[in-house]
């Protein structure tokens, strides 16, 4: 019985020639085991409550992320080893479908995009990392955008164990990505395409952004594009201060009135119209907008302005030296018709006649003025006659043979359109007599398809391919009135030799007045 009390006290019948001191050192060392033994016990518990909590956060993870996780091989087929459940949110199939199947990765890749994924992953292993994005078949057989990022993953032994990673699907940033890709395209054919002067640029006067019609408009060649500064442009520094002052105030400026120069130091006379360019923070960063030439419009305005003058005071001869002088003579004969009947002398025939012919005269007189100031009746068919007149007095006058041909009736209501067409067309006759030498001249006037054309043919000098800039005020002010009538300008060689001018416009746009056919709208 003391024996087996000793046993459980780890002490044996031999332990008893042991010494005081050791057995004190042997029951101290129990001690100590017994307390890491403790120890290890409490450790193991924590380690297991980590575990645990740990598997919960992974799953909590896993649920809560949109990323999907996933682990595979490194060589052909690819096959998943591990994938994270929410794969079916992404891609639609259920995760049985994708484990059963090894080829599942290599074969749902986009064919466009299977061949620079696969180049790539042979650079995964030396590399240890690598980002794809490429497109995905997702069950409804549609594709989608992947962002997949892979890492490798090494045993203790250095040797490559499986590819770990994640995938996310960024088809909505690919969509956005196009969309601004095709609006970016479209606005940079508008910008460089466009006929107007557009330009970007910054406070300081550097050009950031210049369209090749601003290039063509000031001279520059594209190689200068990155190098240009608005400063050489302005004629005046001071024009350029009041610019930047006006624009900055108002935020915008419209048909802005500028003097600017060319590269080879031609001034022009343009209109800008720009707006300011603000940063997050509100400050002023630049200037944007479009710039016109319109030298060649004031030209034209000022020399129509000079014709009409011309014209006045043309007038204002006639109705001094020619109508003015009929008044006075009918003055004085009917002054002397009074003194008769105050002498009671007897009035001839003669002296009412003369009196009648010289009304007659003042009449026509007038009517040729009112003729000269509006050459179109303002009747719808007015056109038409004056045309016939026209070409009637050319004859006359110049003794070169003119037709008229209108084979049906164009009704022009509006009087603007129809005296432009009637000025175009005589100034087209005026070049083939003064310029062209023609021997025969035509002008035609047809309707077909709700389109107006009026053409005005000559049968002498051709019409050059090239004429010098400034050169042709005629040919400048029939484009001029072609313009405001909305209507199209075409000069070209006859094919029998000449030159054909032709006018033509829709006779239902707004711009052209309202035209009828034959009395139908």
């Amino acid at each position: 019985m003391f024996s087996a009390v000793l046993a459980m006290m780890g002490l044996y019948p031999d332990d008893r020639k042991k010494t005081k001191e050791q057995l004190l050192r042997e029951l101290a060392e129990t001690r100590e085991q017994v307390a890491w033994l403790k120890r290890s016990e409490s450790n193991w518990r924590t380690a297991e409550e980590t575990l645990r909590a740990t598997k919960e956060w992974v799953r909590f993870l896993l649920g809560a992320t949109s990323s999907v996780l996933y682990t595979r091989e490194l060589y052909p087929p690819y096959a998943f080893t591990f994938v994270s459940r929410n794969v079916k949110d992404l891609l639609g199939y259920t995760l049985d479908a994708i484990m059963e199947n090894p080829f599942f990765w290599s074969d749902a890749i986009h064919p466009d995009d299977v061949r620079h994924v696969r180049d790539d992953l042979l650079t995964l292993e030396r590399r240890g990392h690598r980002v794809h994005e490429y497109r995905f078949r997702h069950r409804n057989g549609r594709y989608r955008w992947i962002l997949d990022e892979m890492n490798v993953v090494r045993n203790a032994g250095g040797e490559v164990a499986n590819v770990f990673g994640f995938m996310i699907d960024i088809t909505k940033r690919k969509n956005m990505e196009e969309a601004l890709h095709q609006s970016e395209m479209k606005y940079r054919a508008i910008f460089e395409d466009s006929r107007d002067a557009i330009f970007i640029t910054s406070r300081d006067g550097r050009f950031l952004e210049a369209n090749r019609a601003l290039l063509e408009l000031f001279g520059f060649g594209a190689e200068e594009a990155g190098d240009l500064h608005v400063l050489p442009t302005y004629v005046s520094p001071a024009h350029r201060k009041e610019f930047r002052m006006a624009i900055e105030q108002q935020g915008s400026v419209r048909d802005y009135k500028l003097k600017l120069r060319k590269k080879n130091g031609e001034v022009m006379d343009c209109r800008v119209t720009a707006s300011v360019r603000r940063g997050n923070n509100g400050a002023v960063l630049g200037y944007q907008g479009i710039i016109r030439d319109i030298t060649e419009q004031r030209t034209l305005e000022q020399r129509i302005l000079a014709i009409i003058d011309e014209e006045r005071q043309q007038v204002g001869q006639d109705l001094h030296d020619n109508l003015g002088q009929h008044l006075t003579g009918i003055a004085l004969i009917s002054k002397a018709l009074e003194q008769k009947l105050v002498n009671r002398k007897g009035i001839e025939i003669s002296d009412i006649g003369k009196i009648v012919t010289s009304v007659n005269q003042a009449i026509e007189i007038a009517r040729s003025l009112a003729r000269g100031l509006c050459p179109v009746d303002l009747s719808s068919d007015g056109l038409i006659a004056s045309l016939k007149e026209m070409a009637s007095n050319v004859t006359s006058l110049y003794g070169i043979p003119c037709i008229f041909h209108c084979r049906r009736p164009v009704h022009i209501e509006d009087s603007i359109v129809a005296v432009n067409l009637y000025r175009i067309a005589q100034e087209a006759i005026n070049n083939a007599v003064k310029h062209g030498k023609a021997r025969h001249i035509d002008i035609g006037l047809q309707v077909r398809n709700d389109r107006v054309t009026l053409v005005v043919k000559n049968d002498g000098v051709d019409f050059p391919e090239k004429h010098e800039r400034g050169s042709g005020m005629g040919l400048r002010i029939m484009k001029h009135r072609a313009g405001m009538i909305g209507a199209s300008l075409n000069i070209k060689r006859s094919q029998r030799g000449g030159t054909v001018v032709s006018c033509m416009f829709n006779k239902n746009a707004d711009k052209a007045g309202k035209v009828r056919n034959g009395g139908t709208e």
